[in-house]
């Protein structure tokens, strides 16, 4: 495991899975942003967006609704853009779990990432039970994050249905993302007279670095230096 394990003691108090995850950090970190926590895989040369293909499962609307408010309501989940969470919902498939049956096992090598949607489940570390979970909760997350073992156990209470995502699925996801972002900024970088004569390769590196800001801020930053050149 890469987690630095510590004592769990969870006293009922705020949110259990939120409790878990501020007892484990990254071995080398002594702090990490909550968004760092999200990463997918590199770009890879000659690979487009529309050549990755991501197999979709059929749902209602109440599904997709629990699936993205567990997303939107975790905090290592919460950072992703409403494209990515859209096809994280749509990418995640069912499965069912009998009364008794482990859904994750403490200490096990873990590949995915679950959304509680029918039943009661169970939370246990060491052999203590921490806490109960019911529908709309996203869990496992960490296993589709990083390279690392399960933190805690979870055992279906009550006859159980779960959403699951596979980390090889989020992977594509965040690199369809990805891709399509680069894509899209170099077909802008493109249309800019000054960029006309630059090589696709210069193009591709200026925009790896371009960052998404808001109208509201852009105009702070051009009143700002309005501001400078006047003095």
């Amino acid at each position: 495991s890469v987690l630095q394990q510590q004592e769990v003691r969870f006293t009922g108090d705020g949110d259990l899975l939120s409790t878990l995850h501020e007892q484990h950090s990254m071995a080398g970190q002594g702090s990490m942003t909550k968004k760092q926590g999200v990463s997918g895989e590199s770009v890879l040369p000659n690979k487009t967006a529309e050549k990755i293909h991501i197999q979709r499962f059929d749902k209602d609307f109440r599904s997709k609704q629990l699936i993205k408010d567990a997303i939107l309501d975790n905090d290592f989940l919460k950072h992703l853009d409403s494209s990515q969470v859209r096809e994280i919902v749509d990418s995640m498939y069912p499965q069912e779990f009998s009364a008794g049956s482990w859904v994750i096992r403490e200490g096990g090598v873990g590949s995915h990432l679950y959304v509680s949607a029918v039943g009661e489940l169970e939370v246990a570390k060491d052999g203590d039970i921490l806490g109960r979970m019911s529908s709309g909760k996203a869990f496992g997350e960490l296993a589709i994050l990083y390279n690392c073992t399960r933190t805690a156990s979870v055992k279906a209470v009550t006859n159980a249905k779960v959403w699951v995502l596979d980390r090889r699925v989020f992977q594509q996801v965040m690199m369809r993302s990805g891709l399509k972002r680069m894509e899209d900024n170099i077909n802008f970088l493109s249309s800019v007279p000054l960029f006309h004569n630059l090589k696709q390769d210069h193009l591709t590196k200026i925009a790896d670095g371009l960052e998404v800001v808001s109208v509201v801020l852009l105009r702070i930053i051009i009143d700002r230096q309005t501001n400078i050149d006047r003095v």
